[in-house]
């Protein structure tokens, strides 16, 4: 198992649907591989189940208000269509539902409780074994990509962009792109390890220099930079609120970096700027610029962030959920 499996915190990865009892889970996911790949799995269900609107569909009765209950449905999909989408993953071979994000087992044992009540309910096919007859042949179009690459989720994926690309909107093809560029960085080698770094002792200068203990930190590095003003101006309009230090970033905003994938956040222009450069950049015709994130008066927070206490409460609250911080000094 990949030592990165630590960073990933959320279980509310972006589903279709998803088992309830999973969604208030905080701890790391034992397999983000799968969430990543069932998530994008499920949007090509969807998409393909609505291509073939000539086949009849398998019926959500008598099992509709415990579905609901027990699972959590997007808003964008009828409780029938997720109903549909969790059937045929049911039949995926390859799926090792760890983290109890669907819980097929659990579907399963839904779909084989109900004891008919009388003939006619038994000739319909769903005394006992849900017979799924009704719905078959769309079951059958919808398992495709499974029973094509029944060895992996990145096999099917790829047989999916090779054989279903046609009827994909383009959005969807590069969340499966980008589905197969986190399993392969998830499992990009790793050797060799940190690098060697130099002692205290190696500068002119009096100080000494402070080493992070887990040095090998940086061969599992996967940067994002966000160039701070411009972050919080995108945050304020996200999440329709004022945000303008440092500690007002939503926590949410955080996990959704690891959610991503990310381990570290890089924030550029953090220090006191210049008002030179932005009086100077104003009189060249730009009257909303910003001063230079490199043209400073010292490597101080700048107070429009909230100083430094406030960088150390974000950084306490990205330690939280396995986010570490950058600066360029």
């Amino acid at each position: 198992m990949s030592e990165n499996n630590e960073i990933i915190q959320s279980y509310n990865v972006d589903l279709t649907v998803q088992s309830r009892a999973s969604l208030d889970l905080a701890k790391p996911l034992a397999d983000p591989n799968f969430a990543w790949c069932l998530s994008v799995l499920q949007e090509v269900l969807l998409v393909a189940l609505n291509e073939r609107l000539d086949l009849e569909r398998p019926s959500l009765e008598p099992f509709g208000a415990e579905f609901e209950q027990n699972w959590a449905i997007s808003e964008s999909v009828s409780l029938h269509e997720a109903w549909i989408v969790l059937l045929a993953l049911e039949r995926n071979p390859v799926l090792n539902d760890v983290d109890g994000l669907i819980d097929l087992e659990a579907l399963t044992n839904l779909r084989t409780s109900v004891v008919p009540q009388d003939e006619d309910a038994a000739r319909d096919g769903w005394g006992g074994v849900l017979n799924l007859q009704a719905g078959e042949q769309l079951l059958n179009w919808l398992t495709t990509p499974f029973r094509q690459a029944p060895v992996s989720l990145v096999d099917q994926i790829r047989w999916v962009m090779e054989h279903w690309q046609h009827f994909l909107p383009e959005a969807l093809q590069q969340r499966l792109l980008r589905a197969l560029d986190r399993v392969a960085e998830y499992h990009a080698p790793r050797a060799g390890g940190a690098a060697v770094h130099q002692g205290p002792g190696w500068s002119t200068h009096e100080e000494v220099e402070r080493f992070t203990d887990d040095s090998d930190w940086m061969t599992r590095c996967v940067l994002i930079a966000k160039h701070t003003c411009v972050w919080l101006d995108q945050l304020s309009t996200t999440y329709n609120r004022s945000i303008e230090r440092l500690d007002d970033i939503p926590d949410q905003a955080l996990a959704e970096l690891v959610d991503r994938g990310f381990t570290t956040l890089w924030l550029i222009g953090l220090w006191e700027r210049s008002p030179a450069s932005q009086a100077i950049k104003r009189r060249r015709g730009n009257s909303e610029a910003e001063a230079s994130a490199y043209s400073l008066t010292e490597y101080g927070v700048a107070d429009r962030f909230g100083g430094v206490e406030a960088l150390d409460r974000l950084r306490d609250r990205a330690q939280a959920v396995g986010l570490r911080l950058a600066a360029d000094m």
